[in-house]
């Protein structure tokens, strides 16, 4: 298994309850189940056999599995970035069903022989950690063999970022950037110790602007939105899940 992807609609209950008090309210309840039912099947139905497939889809709510048929170094590489360009799609795809209600998303990636039990665990929390950080999200988790884990939260709007990395020498190459941030985070240039807190916020915002197309001072001064945190070390703790997914994902 390559990839587990966990999606749950937000606030439901209240968009329901909504409904139930429209004068409408039997037809608009109607036009929600089957909405949501013919959204199911047509991710279901869609979804790219050469990825995986949806292992379920029961209206606000689905488990979808993205996998390698025969894993290869080359095609594992390959399967990432097709896995990536379906994930910038998914937003779209969900807003079909035209309701007014927004996604929240786990996606986990195992870099190794990780328990399917223990998968599934990662991408149900990778999914509560989205809606807990202000829902309309998408968690990326990537999962080591020691159990271990590193992961990013974003809002989809600002998932796109991932694509706009250019390196000093105008490439894709994530090494630049990551290196950066481990050499400054060994010599105590970007802290994440909150009694230590000064201006290196500054700093991870210029480094956010270098290498993402000046993306830095938008994410630093929309940082509640995006980030679901005014603090300073929230924006510094997400520009570096931001490196370190980056790097595994895109690297």
């Amino acid at each position: 298994m390559d990839w587990l992807v966990y999606g749950d609609g937000d606030k439901v209950g209240n968009h329901l309850k909504d409904l139930s008090q429209q004068t409408d309210s039997a037809e608009k309840l109607k036009q929600f189940s089957v909405a949501m039912r013919q959204w199911g099947e047509n991710l279901s139905n869609d979804f790219p056999r050469d990825l995986g497939r949806i292992i379920y889809a029961g209206g606000d709510d689905f488990l979808g599995v993205i996998y390698s048929k025969k894993p290869t170094i080359n095609s594992s590489e390959e399967l990432k970035k097709k896995a990536f360009q379906w994930l910038l799609t998914l937003k779209k795809q969900w807003e079909k069903h035209g309701q007014n209600i927004s996604l929240s998303v786990g996606f986990v990636w195992v870099t190794g022989s990780v328990p399917q039990r223990d998968v599934l665990q990662h991408c149900r929390e990778a999914e509560k950690v989205a809606k807990t950080k202000g829902r309309d999200r998408i968690t990326i988790r990537i999962v080591f063999n020691s159990g271990q884990y590193i992961e990013w939260t974003t809002p989809w709007d600002n998932l796109g970022i991932l694509q706009e990395y250019k390196d000093r020498d105008k490439k894709q190459n994530w090494g630049h950037i990551y290196n950066d941030f481990a050499q400054l985070k060994a010599r105590h240039g970007i802290s994440f110790d909150e009694k230590k807190l000064g201006n290196d916020h500054l700093l991870v915002k210029s480094l956010l602007n270098i290498y993402f197309n000046h993306k830095g001072d938008d994410i630093f001064t929309n940082r509640n939105k995006v980030i679901g945190d005014n603090n300073t070390l929230a924006f510094k703790q997400w520009a570096n899940d931001l490196v370190q997914v980056g790097w595994q994902l895109c690297g």
